[in-house]
């Protein structure tokens, strides 16, 4: 379902002996919800062992399940659940390009709370994602970005058109590691009046 891909970082973990099995809402404080469906999911070691371990910050932590209650009660997590029906996690974490001693760098921020709070608990902003964020903006992002606009130098509309098409879905494809930071890189970096003019949306 996660196409191996961390639920947190986008991480893709090509080594299977390393995965766990991650409890959205900790098992240590919700141990009756150790073995239900929707509270697991797949995260890297990195921000499930390393960084979230029990954390599972509330807006109010007066209001946690009582022992044996089912979510989501009055909890009002601000963890992020990747994969709650309702809520786009692209909106509330957002990357940003920097520059850093004259380097181009990409960073996650947080729009709300919950993303603020989920950036600092799986640390999501720690330097060896950081790395991997500008390697995949460098190595996968701007290629791509290259190719649509060679078509886009040909000012054929049916050519630019299904050209930003492709691009959208070879950087957005299920199975595609950081697709948030993908889309927002497009955002900051292809020509705004181009896509303005043909209308180039995701």
């Amino acid at each position: 379902m996660q196409h191996g891909k961390c639920a947190y970082c986008e991480k893709r973990d090509e080594q299977a002996k390393w995965r766990d099995a991650e409890h959205y809402r900790p098992k240590g404080h919700y141990w009756w919800l150790a073995w239900t469906w929707e509270n697991l999911l797949f995260a890297c070691v990195d921000c499930n062992r390393d960084c979230k371990r029990d954390q599972f910050p509330l807006v109010d932590p007066s209001a946690r399940l009582a022992p044996e209650a089912m979510p989501p009660g009055d909890e009002r997590p601000l963890l992020i659940d990747p994969y709650a029906p309702e809520g786009d996690p692209r909106a509330e974490i957002v990357f940003r390009r920097e520059r850093v001693q004259g380097r181009e760098r990409w960073k996650p921020y947080g729009t709300t709370p919950g993303g603020s709070e989920t950036i600092r608990v799986c640390g999501l902003d720690r330097s060896g994602l950081i790395d991997l964020y500008n390697k995949h903006v460098r190595d996968f992002v701007r290629p791509a970005l290259a190719q649509f606009e060679t078509v886009a130098n040909s000012e054929d509309a049916r050519a630019i058109i299904e050209a930003w098409s492709r691009l959208c879905r070879r950087l957005d494809a299920p199975g595609q590691e950081f697709r948030a930071l993908s889309r927002h890189a497009v955002d900051a970096l292809a020509p705004r009046d181009l896509r303005a003019r043909y209308r180039l949306t995701w």
